[in-house]
């Protein structure tokens, strides 16, 4: 919790309680605005929360056996330009390797499944994303060790955001639409990829140095 007093912000967590002058917030601060205990701050954030992605991420991880990557890192277009599968493997050690595949699917189609729909519409995209590293990088079954799949269901869980990449750019949601790193409120700034500079480590990074250069660090 963070909450606004006269001497500051006091933020409690689960070693007790601290007081501090400012507040830098990191965290999906879209999707956790109730962490804020000032109602104003809540309005304040609530009036962006609209603009927020649709999509959420599914993250396929796995460790290989007997597979040497001609590339480390793959961008692979199928069907068409807004189904991308990135895919991005690690350097070998021995007789394995590890990889991450990803690629964006839309929220409303992962969330108010009951458990038995979600555990097939998972099998079932753990199978499409398989065929994919098949089809396109000649993976085997017979090559994969491990093998297991993140949901948007599973980032909300363990990061607290079920939403991919903030709010995207666009005619709709230009820089000036999207929560800035000076907010209103003395002393409470934002930072990542829910407010300017967007998405990525260039944005994020951007987003930090605007802080740091408007603080005069």
């Amino acid at each position: 919790k963070i909450q606004t007093t006269k001497e500051g912000y006091l933020v409690t967590h689960r070693k007790g309680e601290e007081l501090y002058d400012a507040v830098v917030a990191a965290f999906p601060f879209l999707e956790r605005e109730e962490i804020f205990q000032d109602e104003r701050i809540r309005q304040y954030l609530s009036k962006y929360k609209h603009r927020l992605s649709t999509k959420g991420a599914c993250v396929l991880y796995g460790v290989l056996k007997n597979y040497n990557p001609q590339n480390f890192y793959h961008a692979i277009v199928k069907q068409d330009p807004f189904n991308v599968y990135f895919v991005s493997f690690m350097k070998p050690e021995g007789e394995e390797t590890t990889f991450t595949m990803s690629m964006h699917v839309p929220v409303k189609d992962w969330i108010n499944l009951d458990r038995q729909a979600y555990l097939d519409k998972k099998e079932k995209k753990i199978q499409e994303m398989k065929s994919v590293l098949r089809e396109y990088l000649g993976i085997e079954d017979s090559q994969i060790k491990t093998l297991f799949l993140s949901t948007p269901l599973t980032f909300n869980r363990y990061l607290g955001r079920i939403t991919q990449g903030g709010i995207p750019i666009s005619m709709k949601n230009p820089f000036w639409r999207i929560p800035p790193n000076f907010t209103k409120f003395k002393n409470l700034f934002l930072v990542g990829d829910m407010s300017f500079a967007y998405q990525g480590w260039l944005g994020v990074g951007i987003g930090v140095w605007n802080l740091k250069t408007g603080l005069d660090l």
